[in-house]
């Protein structure tokens, strides 16, 4: 029998492998895992261990300040000289001495939502040697060059890079490379004094077994699966595609038992996806054909990649529908195909259809003839197909349209031509028809609820919106754009939020979705002291701390009303129906209460 050394197997496969035991602390990490997060020195450029000290030049760039990994501050950036005020998401590049304010840096610095053109500064040092800072969104690169030598890094989404050079001999005393997350090496933590580890030959990175998952690889707390694993409740997961310490990975889950079948602890296995991610992202970010998707905020994948499909539906005229949770953006994406296509001179016209009752909704739709009714009602009422003649006709919630008028609704859209109430004349029409659905139709239609030959006139290009835990890298993004909004509404100077809130706002599940992120954020702006959003300023259920609740009986119950109706309404996976079920409310409360807490 074999004698077999099991870390020396690992450590011959190309997957990342990492055992932890049921407390989640490190047992194993191997050689590939070291490599892929960069915790195995492999570099020929060396420096030894120190830290930063005054007089030492410093050469940064970041393409996301604050979003970074390290979570960078204006007040670091004062340690080199700049004085700027600087807002959240803001690229920046500079080049300057630490802690020595007779030297005025060399500093760039552009909006989160300027992202066209890379950000550059450049200065010759005291030693006649020319250093560079160059900020590059569409390579997804820092360049740091300190005369012929590149010092660059890639990333996926957002990262801080630092290169720093010795105040008195102008020598290389540190770079980021590699793993700068694990080894708590981000640019904030050395600005404000963090030591760092030597690189290149001769020099060893700290081991990473016996250490905590979480002080390693923080993002691996938001993967529920480990918890489940770890449990007994599930023996595996995944592949799930996330991002871990900046990169990302194609992440599967195992349970690891002994000879009795008792759960000791969970393997998990990475492979690299950052370099097909990095080039998805390239792809998507170039630029929008129709300028108006620009104001989509976010940049992941599923989000980009159903913004292209919009824009070219927006050049045909085929009917469009819009699938996906409440709270998605349908009627925001529904705009902007109307606003970017050959009709958008034309009227766009809304039918929200779940608010409409069943026997009004014909006339809502088709109006009335000219002279057929008296009394209330008005003479040659026009309906909303009349009213959006030559430009957009807006289903909101086809899924909830009743059978019958399923029929009168195809007839319509396969012959363009209604008869007003009331008329045995057709009327025919020139109209776009987009629909958009929280409901799963082939369901709907599988069960009888939904007639499959509409669904297949509705179904000509279809665009599923991403919910937001699908894309939880747009969360920053997202609030970066609508809170100076929120805070100009609200009347007040523009706030900002505190990292912790940042980080409890990224691991909500949001079922919601944008939505319920904005109503979130709106209360935090009304109810904050001064121009900082804390964690006593969100809603109760975000603080996950009963003790900190809202005193004022008022807004408690409202708030309770309204976590209850979003906690129905995931519970029912956003099927109307089944939610004023599970709530107990007839229709007309259901919506009402909908109305009340803008959850739509």
């Amino acid at each position: 029998m074999l004698d077999l050394d099991t870390n020396s197997v690992l450590d011959m496969i190309e997957e990342g492998v990492i055992v932890v035991d049921t407390k989640q602390k490190i047992l194993l990490y191997n050689r590939s895992a070291r490599l892929f997060f960069g915790l195995e020195n492999t570099s020929s450029i060396h420096h030894p261990a120190g830290q930063i000290e005054p007089g030492d030049w410093v050469l940064l760039g970041d393409n996301c300040m604050g979003m970074d990994d390290g979570k960078l501050t204006g007040q670091d950036l004062q340690l080199l000289g700049v004085k700027e005020e600087l807002d959240l998401g803001e690229r920046i590049a500079v080049i300057g001495r630490y802690k020595s304010p007779e030297t005025i840096p060399v500093f760039a610095c552009s909006p989160a939502n300027q992202k066209s053109k890379p950000l550059s500064v450049e200065r010759v040092l005291d030693n006649g040697i020319t250093v560079k800072v160059s900020v590059d969104e569409f390579r997804r690169r820092v360049d740091i060059t300190v005369g012929d030598q590149n010092l660059g890094m890639d990333y996926y989404y957002s990262i801080g890079h630092l290169v720093v050079l010795d105040g008195k001999t102008g020598q290389l005393k540190f770079y980021q490379a590699r793993g700068f997350t694990a080894r708590s090496e981000e640019v904030a933590s050395l600005l404000r004094g963090k030591p760092f580890v030597g690189k290149g030959p001769g020099e060893h990175y700290p081991e990473p077994e016996g250490h905590a998952m979480k002080d390693i690889h923080p993002e691996i707390r938001q993967v529920k699966a480990v918890d489940h694993i770890l449990a007994g409740r599930m023996d595996k997961a995944g592949p799930e595609e996330i991002p871990i310490n900046g990169l990302w990975v194609s992440l599967t889950m195992r349970v690891l038992k002994d000879s009795e079948e008792k759960t000791i602890g969970c393997v998990l296995m990475f492979k690299d996806m950052t370099a097909i991610k990095r080039t998805e992202l390239q792809v998507s970010a170039s630029k929008f054909k129709y300028p108006a998707f620009e104001k989509v905020q976010g940049t992941s994948v599923s989000l980009m990649s159903v913004l292209n499909l919009a824009q070219r539906a927006a050049g045909s005229d085929s009917t469009v529908l819009l699938l996906g949770e409440s709270g998605t953006g349908k009627s925001m994406i529904a705009k902007l195909i109307h606003a970017c296509s050959p009709r958008k001179n034309n009227p766009f016209v809304t039918v929200n259809l779940p608010a409409i009752p069943g026997e009004l909704l014909v006339s809502e739709l088709f109006g009335y003839e000219e002279g057929a009714f008296t009394g209330a009602r008005r003479h040659g009422q026009k309906g909303k197909i009349s009213l959006a003649e030559g430009g957009t006709l807006f289903l909101d919630e086809i899924g909830e349209m009743a059978l019958d008028l399923q029929s009168k609704l195809l007839h319509f859209i396969q012959e363009r031509t209604y008869f007003p109430v009331g008329s045995n004349v057709p009327v025919h029409s020139n109209v776009r028809i987009i629909a958009a659905t929280n409901q799963n139709l082939e369901e709907a239609v599988a069960k009888g609820k939904f007639r499959l030959d509409l669904y297949y006139r509705l179904n000509v290009i279809s665009l599923t919106l991403p919910p937001l835990r699908e894309r939880r890298e747009d969360i920053e993004d997202i609030i970066r754009d609508i809170l100076p909004e929120i805070s100009e509404t609200a009347g007040k100077p523009q706030v900002d939020l505190s990292h912790q809130v940042v980080e409890i706002l990224k691991a909500h599940s949001w079922p919601g979705n944008v939505r319920e992120l904005r109503n979130v954020l709106e209360r935090a702006v009304n109810v904050c002291e001064g121009n900082m959003i804390t964690i006593q300023d969100l809603p109760t259920y975000l603080r996950g701390n009963p003790q900190l609740g809202n005193l004022n009986l008022k807004e408690a119950v409202a708030q309770a009303e309204r976590d209850t109706l979003l906690r129905a309404i995931e519970e029912a996976s956003n099927h109307r129906g089944k939610a004023m079920k599970l709530l107990g409310l007839g229709r007309t409360a259901f919506y009402k209460k909908l109305k009340e807490y803008n959850l739509g």
